[in-house]
């Protein structure tokens, strides 16, 4: 049996990442297979972000990278909760080292 694309995407995902929601600028978890978000409280993030002098990106950053999550994967992550785990967006293999997509 073949695998589909989101399955083959999927393996390349960690089980979840952090990312910033534009809109409000707050700090979201997004979980690989799943539409969608889950908020946050912002408490935390807020007072670590004033503690660090960091933005929320960056700190959403600093967390993936401690466990183990590459920006690539990332970009992935908030592309297959968007637009499905069957884009080619949700593969972490076709973005660049500058995060672009290559077309």
């Amino acid at each position: 049996m073949n695998k589909s694309e989101a399955q083959l995407n999927l393996e390349k995902l960690p089980a979840e990442c952090y990312a910033v929601l534009l809109v409000n600028d707050n700090l979201i978890k997004i979980r690989a297979g799943e539409r969608g978000y889950y908020r946050l409280p912002q408490d935390f993030p807020k007072r670590e972000c004033a503690l660090k002098n960091l933005t929320m990106d960056q700190l959403a950053e600093a967390w993936n990278t401690e466990m183990g999550i590459t920006p690539e994967q990332r970009e992935a992550m908030e592309i297959g909760s968007i637009f499905g785990w069957e884009v080619p967006g949700a593969n972490p293999d076709i973005y660049n080292k500058q995060q672009e997509m290559p077309f």
